[in-house]
């Protein structure tokens, strides 16, 4: 079969021809009016409150599992005192000095009573340079 045969037109379809496709828009198209012109409905279209976007973040859409549940709740523990059962806010020795947990150490000797500033062993600075 030859390629420029006029049988070739049997095997394509009528709508790609050129003088459909012309046909196609040889209508002409009536233009959409102004809002003015709109005919006007007797009831007032009210949105679904439902639809409008919330404020804030987005809660997520991610489904939890069993993972995602709260670990077992640790018993109340006091800043103040130390002990199990209250927090700071209504411990009874709310109004006397705090208790600290541990003495502080110094960084340097790691003695008790004093910190790295003014710690007898810190090597003081050499006057060579002034």
């Amino acid at each position: 079969m030859c390629v420029y045969s006029s049988e070739l037109r049997a095997f394509i379809e009528p709508y790609y021809r050129m003088d459909v496709y012309a046909q196609c828009y040889s209508y002409k198209f009536k233009a959409i009016p102004d809002e003015k012109y709109w005919p006007t409905f007797g009831t007032k279209i009210i949105p679904d409150p439902r639809c409008r976007r919330g404020r804030g973040r987005p809660k997520g859409s991610r489904r939890h599992t069993e993972m995602d549940l709260p670990n077992v709740q640790r018993p109340l523990r006091c800043g103040i005192c130390h002990q199990e059962g209250h927090r700071r806010t209504t411990c009874p020795n709310r109004d006397r000095e705090r208790v600290p947990t541990r003495k502080n150490r110094c960084g340097i000797c790691r003695l008790e009573g004093h910190n790295k500033k003014n710690c007898p062993m810190r090597p003081q600075p050499s006057n060579e340079n002034l």
